[in-house]
């Protein structure tokens, strides 16, 4: 019986789920953040102004693009004289369902400018990381735990999370800045944990003329229609997958066999759970491209997901589709 990750309920929306404006750090404003990104072919974003939550929605929103209300919540541990910083975290909250809306504990309103926390010379990176989260779920709002290569954060400082949506796994502007854009190491010890946590590739954009950061990391969501209850919704079902360029066009399990169809790519991987050795490396023959491919299943995997890998390098990720028990 065959059984795909994707719901096949809508229509496909592409967004960013992290970027900055003139009201933090970016160097576009929010009409500007919009016109640019509906130009790359975009359907929503998200406005992660630093530490400063802002609602776009009247100003920006019509039937054809919308804003998701977001902000990115920061902690910095300092060296103890407070010259620079060693660590950090960054989460993304996005404002929520209307049921997660009317169940918050806090307001948050548009304009809000939050105080960073700062920490020197040690922390309890594992306790800030979950203050952090609490305290945007409060708000009636979901959390995206960001770019732990470029905060230099190790396992111990945010692996524990609880009540965490997504973790970033890749992100186009630290790639482009510092080659600190990818992590799905951390993401697959996650769910070998049995935490089923989504991935999500973003921009994390700031639009600096020497670095062109915009348009390389997005995610793919289907969704009944185009607006903030039915795009957040399906974010929180997982109902998206990931890219820098590749299109997944389904992804699942075909009797005992994971399967992918894609666009045409020259390797496709198959990441399993847990046994080592698990795992497979598709390779297009030279002069070949590929558009499908199948895992044959043995019996005792978890979890699977795909990675699907251009000419370009450019990758497309999966969520990770629960195996055992299925």
């Amino acid at each position: 019986m065959k059984k795909s990750i994707f719901k096949g309920n809508g229509e496909w929306y592409k967004g960013n789920l992290h970027s900055h404006t003139t009201l933090s750090d970016g160097k576009l404003d929010p009409i500007q953040s919009k016109e640019l990104y509906q130009n790359l072919g975009y359907q929503f974003i998200s406005l992660t102004d630093h530490d400063a939550y802002f609602d776009h929605r009247e100003e920006l929103d019509d039937e054809n693009f919308i804003t998701l209300p977001g902000i990115e919540l920061s902690a910095y541990l300092k060296t103890s004289d407070n010259s620079y910083s060693i660590k950090c975290h960054h989460m993304n909250g996005f404002l929520g369902t209307k049921e997660m809306q009317l169940n918050k504990l806090k307001n948050l309103e548009s304009g809000t400018r939050l105080t960073p926390r700062k920490y020197l010379g040690e922390w309890k990176g594992q306790e800030v990381a979950q203050e952090m989260c609490d305290q945007l779920r409060s708000y009636g709002m979901f959390v995206m735990m960001n770019h732990p290569v470029w905060s230099r954060v190790d396992q111990d400082d945010f692996i524990n999370t609880q009540n965490c949506w997504a973790l970033e796994i890749f992100n186009y502007g630290t790639e482009l800045e510092s080659n600190t854009g990818y992590d799905t190491l951390h993401w697959d010890i996650l769910l070998r944990r049995g935490m089923m946590m989504p991935c999500v590739a973003t921009d994390d954009n700031h639009n600096n003329p020497r670095l062109p950061d915009s348009g390389g990391g997005y995610v793919m969501v289907q969704a009944p229609q185009l607006t903030h209850e039915s795009i957040v919704q399906s974010l929180l079902d997982g109902n998206f997958y990931s890219s820098s360029g590749p299109t997944i066009i389904d992804f699942g399990i075909d009797e005992d066999a994971l399967y992918i169809t894609c666009s045409k790519v020259k390797e496709i991987r198959f990441i399993v759970g847990n046994r080592v050795g698990d795992g497979l490396t598709v390779r297009a023959l030279p002069g070949e491209l590929l558009e499908k491919a199948n895992y044959k299943l043995r019996g005792h995997e978890v979890y699977g997901r795909v990675e699907c890998v251009d000419e370009n390098g450019c990758i497309a990720w999966s969520n990770a589709i629960t195996i055992k028990g299925r």
